[in-house]
């Protein structure tokens, strides 16, 4: 059975993820944010295994991915937040997820959740064959 890997299991959001999986059957592992910045993490992804990355700053997201592509993740989700789009006068409506990422430089969540977002895109396209979901 492929493994799930949880970052952020600690906040609720991702105790609630560890919930859902566990609830379907499935085989998931929590990652502490301590564990993402340790020297040398290794994170062993068999065929079909899935990273979900629910937290962390930018050094822990690159370290997180950079662990997911030696260890041969085939899916990454990595969370975000509509902020990403900035409160701005001319953004369309409805917005969509094909508009431009323009976070408020004032708003540093906004800001920091644009660049996981850039990081995860940057992944994918390094690691062809994969899934990446933000």
């Amino acid at each position: 059975m492929p493994l799930t890997i949880v970052t952020g299991a600690r906040d609720p959001l991702g105790r609630r993820v560890l919930e859902r999986l566990a609830a379907a059957g499935k085989q998931a592992r929590a990652i502490g944010e301590d564990e993402l910045l340790a020297p040398g993490l290794k994170l062993h992804f068999d065929e079909g295994c899935t990273l979900v990355h629910l937290a962390g700053g930018l050094e822990e997201t690159r370290a997180v991915l950079d662990a997911a592509g030696d260890g041969g993740a085939r899916h990454v989700v990595v969370l975000s937040s509509a902020t990403v789009y900035g409160a701005w006068p001319a953004n369309p409506i409805p917005l969509t997820e094909d508009a431009v990422l323009s976070p408020n430089p004032e708003l540093d969540l906004a800001v920091r959740a644009a660049e996981r977002e850039r990081l995860a895109s940057e992944w994918e396209l390094d690691h062809p064959g994969t899934t990446t979901t933000i």
